[in-house]
């Protein structure tokens, strides 16, 4: 069950991203124009350091180089963004003196030529979690993101980290009042949302930056350059700079030691005497460069990818840091055999298409909380989701939303299970559920096998035969650590602090009215499963509109 595109993409949306909406290169091979790479799901070491990756949402293989001067790539399961591991990032202390190395080549010679079909605009997004506190003096500032031209000319952008801060810095050259000057470094960070056009970081917190990087072809020839940064409480996208015209080109075939004065490079330009060689050939370097210094650096990466001119393979489908319904199915319908979803963006004319199949023999159509609703008989009807082929829409990683409106006058049953993410209590991902008719809980499990529980008891029962609506929330990185949440007809009335790690990613069917062999009783309605967590009025809202 792919995305489907109905119609143009929203101009709004359009609008803040810069209008950069390309058809999508042609699944295959890295050089196509697209990598993911994920600590999780399938990825593997090889014995020379390479990583290979099994190429979600159907793409083949890709294979990520290791360094020519790193140390190997390492697995590490203590901390993961997304999945059970991540990668481990090391840097031994240097005694010598000397710039130390330690970097993960992620790829090199990328397609991006004037042959190219993809143009010259690049996006790229990852995870990275410092275990140790940041260097504290600029000189020993940890660079652990690089686009590299090649091994003789510059990088044109750097990411490091020094002194508690996060600088993004573009490199270029630049017409200035006596030439020529080539290397001159640009802030990129807003100064107004960050100060000094720097960003706090903080040790043992993961921070995920997404970055839309096109530079200028040629020597003088501007670029421009936006970096969002998820902001974990939320899991939406923050944009923290957007900066165009600044120097960031592809180097010509002037090279960094070139002995002409700023003044004599102007003069040959003018006179045609500065080749301007088409090089345009990159490396994304993610790892680790620094200045001397005597610790040992560590840090951790995870989901990372990088596409040409394609926003939405960096997002998923518009599911990574948007906030998106991946399942909504409202029961509409009035025969048949299949519910309808309704999830996706209704203004954008574009759906997830995460139908749910019926089964069982008793299903039948009523007036619901919201239009019509689906009646199942508690001995063997439910609906089920495929997530099979859908699987990077089903990832929802740090955040998850269950809702459902349920009217019964069935008492009696116990642990029926209302959404549930795969089955049985030994493979469930997620479940909302009713525990007794007064009693709800939500369960999720993640990767490692650990869970999380809240349980609720509502100040009156559920099963009175009325219309009660029903939401389970977990945001990994909530405030004060209350993950988990629990309303009960828009009231919340439940919090627990839950465990710090991500939620397993589903792999079979997300199932309605049905948790293992428990079967519910009753009416459901506005079944919702949200990547993102509700907030207390977005669920009041939910509740209004089922009462008018």
């Amino acid at each position: 069950m792919r995305h489907v595109t109905c119609r143009a993409i929203p101009l709004l949306l359009t609008t803040v991203l810069g209008g950069l909406f390309h058809r999508a290169p042609a699944q295959g091979k890295p050089e196509d124009g697209w990598f993911e790479i994920q600590g999780d799901y399938g990825s593997t070491i090889l014995s020379n350091g390479n990583v290979q990756s099994p190429g979600p949402s159907g793409l083949t293989q890709s294979l990520f180089r290791q360094a020519y001067a790193g140390r190997l790539w390492e697995h590490w399961t203590d901390q993961a963004y997304m999945g059970a591991r991540s990668y481990k990032v090391r840097v031994l202390p240097n005694w010598s003196g000397v710039n130390d190395r330690s970097e993960q080549m992620m790829m090199t010679g990328w397609d991006i030529g004037p042959a190219s079909p993809h143009g010259d605009t690049m996006y790229f997004t990852f995870a990275v979690w410092f275990e140790t506190p940041p260097p504290e003096t600029e000189t020993s500032s940890l660079i652990f993101s690089q686009l590299w031209q090649d091994a003789r000319l510059n990088p044109f952008l750097y990411f490091s980290i020094g002194q508690g801060y996060l600088r993004v810095q573009a490199r270029g050259d630049a017409l200035r009042g006596d030439g020529i000057h080539k290397n001159v470094w640009t802030d990129l960070l807003d100064p107004v949302q960050n100060s000094g056009k720097t960003m706090p970081l903080q040790p043992r917190h993961w921070y995920r930056f997404m970055f839309r990087v096109t530079p200028g072809r040629g020597l003088l020839a501007p670029g421009s350059a936006t970096v969002w940064l998820m902001e974990n409480e939320t899991g939406a996208w923050r944009v923290i700079a957007d900066v165009h015209g600044v120097p960031m080109s592809w180097t010509t075939a002037v090279a960094r030691d070139d002995p002409r004065t700023p003044a004599q490079l102007w003069t040959d330009f003018l006179a045609g005497k500065v080749p301007l060689a088409d090089r345009r050939h990159a490396t994304w370097k993610l790892g680790s460069y620094r200045m001397p210094m005597n610790a040992t650096t560590r840090l951790y990466v995870d989901n990372i990818s990088w596409a040409n001119n394609n926003w939405n393979l960096i997002t998923k489908n518009r599911t990574v840091g948007y906030h998106r319904h991946i399942v909504h199915l409202g029961f509409g319908e009035y025969w048949g055999s299949t519910a309808a979803d309704s999830s996706g963006d209704s203004n954008g004319g574009w759906s997830y298409a995460n139908h749910g199949q019926l089964v069982g023999p008793s299903h039948s159509w009523f007036t619901g909380a919201v239009g019509n609703c689906l009646y199942f008989d508690g001995v063997n009807d439910y609906v089920k989701v495929p997530i099979a082929g859908s699987e990077d829409e089903f990832d929802t990683g740090n955040y998850l939303s269950l809702s459902t409106w349920l009217s019964t006058d069935d008492a009696k049953q116990t642990g029926s299970g209302l959404i549930t993410i795969d089955e049985y209590s030994t493979t469930y991902k997620a479940r909302l559920y009713l525990v007794s008719h007064d009693t709800v809980q939500l369960a999720v499990r993640h990767p490692d096998d650990t869970r999380s529980y809240i349980s609720v008891r509502a100040p009156y029962s559920l099963a009175d035969g009325s219309w009660h609506h029903v939401a389970g929330t977990y945001n990994r990185f909530a405030p004060a650590d209350k993950r988990l949440k629990l309303y009960v007809d828009g009231v919340l009335l439940g919090e627990e602090v839950g465990v710090d790690k991500p939620v397993w990613r589903g792999n079979n069917f997300l199932y309605v009215g049905k948790f293992s062999g428990n079967y519910f009783h009753g009416r459901l309605d506005e079944v919702r499963m949200c990547n993102f967590e509700l907030a207390a009025d977005q669920v009041r809202s939910q509740v209004a509109v089922g009462r008018r």
